[in-house]
Formats: C-alpha cells, structure tokens, sequence
C-alpha cells in the first residue's frame, strides 16, 4: 500500500537497488537508491520505538522503497526516552537527504511509524517547504505533542496520511 501511494505521489520506475551503510556514532545510516545518477524522488523514513528499542526495519524499509524506484534515507535516532534533540535529528536527516546529488528535490516526502511518525508530522509543520507529502503510521502522543502537531496543521500544504489500526489502544489510544 505505501509504495502505491509514493508512485502516486512522485511516480517512478523499479530498478535494481545501491546500499550505502554509514556508521555514526551509537547510531547508524541506511541510504538505499536505485541505480544510476538519478534523480530520484526522496523519502526519509523515521523509525518508531524509544531508548534502545528500535521500531521498525531501518535497512529493510529503504531497501523496499529504493526498488520502488526512490532514494530512501533512514537513520537511528539517539538513545533516549526523553524526545529532547530528536526532532533536530529528523532535520538534519532532511537536509541530508535533500543535499545528495541523487535526490529530486521537487519530491521529497517524510514518513515514520510511532514516535517516527509523530515526529515526521512535526517536521513536516516546521520544513514543509522542504517536504511535499507525509506518511504517519499509528503516531506516539508524546505526551501531548501529537495533540499539539495535530491542532495546527495549516502550514502543510501537501498530502498527508495518517494511519491507524482501528485496535491500535494498547501502548497509546491511537484510535482517539
């Protein structure tokens, strides 16, 4: 479903896929492309989970995207519970993103799942010129913040889909 919505959003080809793994600190960087110079439509994934639990296939979700004819970006967010600083991380992934010469720049989406897409809402508000459509999957309250990113969603002028199971009230009332 969700590489249906990226073709339908910035259409593209299938092609055979480069992975480039970069080390970064605790962290790490998956960016998938398919080959060739490009460019290629441009999707940052942000990941779900807090602390140490990551949530989310990093690799295999830039892998998937970048044979759907992408450049995909993922990147392991610090190590914290507290949300201090993640935000930044999202950005500057962004720029990233949008700064390698494969990237089309006119078709750069932002998706995540969990506090990923909490945080992929609240990037989407503050760089949506930079940003022309957004996935959110079951995105974290924060503590309130998903109310916050959600009561003023004018500047956001593009696509914008938020998922939710209609179960999904265990952790979080998503469904709420």
């Amino acid at each position: 479903f969700l590489i249906f919505l990226w073709q339908f959003v910035c259409p593209s080809s299938f092609s055979q896929v480069v992975l480039d793994s970069i080390p970064d600190g605790p962290g790490y960087t998956y960016i998938a492309s398919p080959t060739g110079t490009g460019p290629f439509p441009a999707v940052l994934y942000n990941h779900g989970g807090l602390g140490t639990a990551v949530g989310g296939d990093l690799r295999g979700t830039v892998v998937a995207l970048a044979q759907a004819g992408y450049i995909a970006r993922a990147e392991k967010r610090m190590e914290t519970t507290s949300m201090v600083g993640h935000l930044d991380e999202v950005k500057a992934a962004l720029d990233s993103l949008r700064a390698d010469s494969r990237t089309d720049t006119s078709c750069v989406s932002i998706m995540g799942f969990s506090r990923g897409g909490l945080l992929s809402l609240q990037a989407a508000k503050s760089q949506h010129d930079k940003i022309n459509a957004v996935i959110s999957m079951a995105p974290a309250s924060g503590n309130g913040q998903l109310a916050s990113a959600m009561g003023n969603v004018s500047p956001i002028d593009d696509p914008v889909m938020v998922l939710v199971a209609n179960n999904d009230s265990f952790q979080d009332n998503h469904v709420t």
